[in-house]
């Protein structure tokens, strides 16, 4: 927490990655907040993206940069990646009750 010249306090959760493990400790938090597995390869591009943020960063900032890289790298534009989230979310709530699940998992 910083205390702020105007004597307000600042609580920015990203000041945690200047610790010792800090990006790593942010990490688990990001992904213990995701609904769903997180491989190896996601884990590195949140390493990646926190370590990139400039001083100052806020969540608003990390949130923006983690949509600019899941975008690049699917290789579509911004406007693409937020129309596939919405659509994830709205075939998630339809399927709510579980009676389509043979139709949103992978066959093994």
């Amino acid at each position: 927490m910083k205390i702020n010249s105007d004597k307000s306090n600042t609580l920015n959760p990203l000041d945690v990655r200047y610790q010792p493990d800090g990006i790593d400790y942010l990490v688990n938090i990001l992904i213990n907040m995701i609904d769903g597995p997180v491989d190896f390869t996601k884990r590195e591009m949140l390493k990646n993206v926190i370590s990139a943020l400039p001083p100052g960063a806020t969540m608003a900032t990390l949130i923006a940069n983690v949509k600019e890289e899941e975008s690049r790298q699917l290789g579509i534009n911004i406007e693409a990646y937020d129309a596939l989230v919405r659509l994830t979310e709205v075939l998630t709530e339809f399927n709510k009750d579980k009676r389509y699940d043979d139709l949103f998992n992978e066959e093994k």
